[in-house]
């Protein structure tokens, strides 16, 4: 599977501008980001709306199709930087994309699945087959705890393995952390 190829400059650092009005957002000002695909190229932009401008309806225009969105606040040029999402923003990203069959959507929600992994938010709980080569990671969520007789209150989650090679898995890794640090290389 390959990985589309991105500037991550447009994509990590927020725009400052609301993507359906124009309006310059200002700091401290919520807003959504939105991470898009062009559903004809393949390419991935960022797009930036203000809060009321989403909550009204406004969406990236065609062809782009949201591929993920965060809510996120305007930083104060003199606070410090913090992540593009946070891990309970990171978490939510992949509840909403539960579910998706599209294959950039899959990989997308596995490699995130892997950074919150890696990040004790999630907790591996094994993996199945699918019999047809396919396999399914099962994870919960770190604080998710088992009733007192070893149960939980739920299935774990499950994550479809989109049969990356390990060079694209790497690479889609190093994109994913780029974007989630903001553009910054770490």
């Amino acid at each position: 599977m390959s990985l589309p190829t991105l500037s991550i400059p447009d994509i990590g650092r927020p725009t400052g501008v609301c993507a359906a009005t124009g309006r310059t957002l200002q700091p401290g000002e919520p807003f959504v980001g939105v991470l898009a695909e062009d559903a004809t190229s393949e390419g991935v932009q960022r797009f930036d709306f203000g809060a009321s401008a989403w909550t009204a309806g406004a969406r990236p225009p065609e062809p782009w199709r949201v591929v993920a969105h965060w809510r996120s606040v305007v930083r104060v040029s003199d606070a410090p930087r913090r992540m593009l999402a946070d891990d309970d923003e990171l978490l939510d990203i992949l509840d909403q994309s539960e579910g998706e069959g599209d294959p950039g959507q899959v990989a997308f929600r596995y490699l995130l699945a892997l950074i919150l992994i890696r990040r004790r938010r999630l907790r591996l709980e094994g993996s199945r087959s699918l019999g047809d080569g396919r396999a399914v990671l099962l994870v919960r969520r770190k604080d998710d705890r088992p009733t007192p007789s070893g149960e939980y209150a739920g299935p774990a989650t499950e994550v479809m393995d989109p049969g990356m090679d390990r060079e694209a898995m790497s690479a889609g890794m190093r994109l994913l952390d780029r974007i989630m640090a903001g553009g910054e290389s770490r």
